[in-house]
Order: structure tokens, then C-alpha cells, then sequence
């Protein structure tokens, strides 16, 4: 190979390596207070009441603490690993379930299959400035045990500091 030719293949791998790092994707982090846009999620209980989610994201670790006003329960804590493996966890109502939560993309999906053999999907992502976060469930639970219906899409928007913390 001569001298002209090395240059010429040094500077194509230069510019493949930054226009591929450009392609590159970092996952989001959704840790902060989110309030639930009653008017932009679909299929999800009470009209007009009020839900405050607070997300921690440290590295792979992820919990979440949900605050509803009007609800029987009206507060309760998650606590996920983003490794793609399942893991044991508990859900809402206490009662077990194993969660696989994996990045696809930019999005995190969980795979949730609680204790009656109901399969949820959930897809979160983050708008491009970082203040929304859609939420989108797909799947039934026979037992209620995640609301008891269909397909739903919740629609945050960053809260305030003053939001409920964990």
C-alpha cells in the first residue's frame, strides 16, 4: 500500500467513525417529578384526577413513586432494573410479578407478567427537549390487577419541584 492510498483509507475511517457517532444513541434519562396530562392520555381512570409520578434513574437502577389523588391506594413505589433480564418484583397492589425492562432504541419497554399470567407491555419515551413522557401499555389483565382494561397511552408533563417527592 503506498503512502497516498493509507492516507486516503485513514481519512474514510475518520469520517465513517463521526458520521457513525452521530448515529450514535444515549439513553434518555427520565428521572424527575411528571405530572399526568389528563387531556392527552387515553383509556385511563378518573377524568380530571390528579397524578404525579417522580422518577430516580441511577445507571441501570430506575424507581418510580405514583401519587393519585380520589384513589383507594393512593400512593405506591416501583423499583426496576434495565438489564433486559427478568427480575422479581411487586406490583401496585403488592402482589408479585417479574419484570423484564430493556432498552429498544431510545425508548424502555417492560415487560410485565404478574402472579395471574397477564402480560403487559409498556413502552416509555421522552419528547426531543425532554419535558414529555408518553407512556404506552398495551396488553389486558383478566385480574385488574393493572386497571383491568385494554390498551391505554399516559401523557406526563415535567412538573413543578413542589411535585410530591419519593
Amino acid at each position: 500500500m503506498n503512502v497516498r492510498t493509507y492516507r486516503m483509507s485513514i481519512r474514510t475511517i475518520a469520517c465513517l467513525m463521526f458520521v457513525c457517532a452521530g448515529f450514535a444513541q444515549t439513553a434518555p434519562n427520565f428521572s424527575g417529578a411528571w405530572r399526568l396530562d389528563d387531556s392527552r392520555s387515553t383509556n385511563y381512570g378518573i377524568a380530571g384526577q390528579t397524578r404525579f409520578d417522580t422518577i430516580r434513574q441511577e445507571g441501570s437502577r430506575l424507581k418510580v413513586r405514583t401519587f393519585i389523588a380520589l384513589y383507594l391506594s393512593p400512593s405506591w413505589s416501583e423499583d426496576w432494573i434495565i438489564d433486559g433480564k427478568p427480575h422479581a418484583a411487586m406490583d401496585r397492589t403488592n402482589r408479585p410479578e417479574t419484570v423484564t425492562a430493556y432498552w429498544q432504541g431510545t425508548d424502555l419497554v417492560f415487560r410485565k407478567e404478574n402472579s395471574a399470567g397477564d402480560l403487559i407491555r409498556e413502552t416509555w419515551s421522552l419528547s426531543a427537549g425532554g419535558q414529555v413522557l408518553t407512556m404506552v401499555i398495551v396488553g389486558k389483565d383478566r385480574g385488574g390487577v393493572w386497571g383491568g382494561v385494554g390498551d391505554r397511552k399516559l401523557v406526563f408533563t415535567k412538573a413543578r419541584p413542589e411535585t410530591p417527592k419519593p
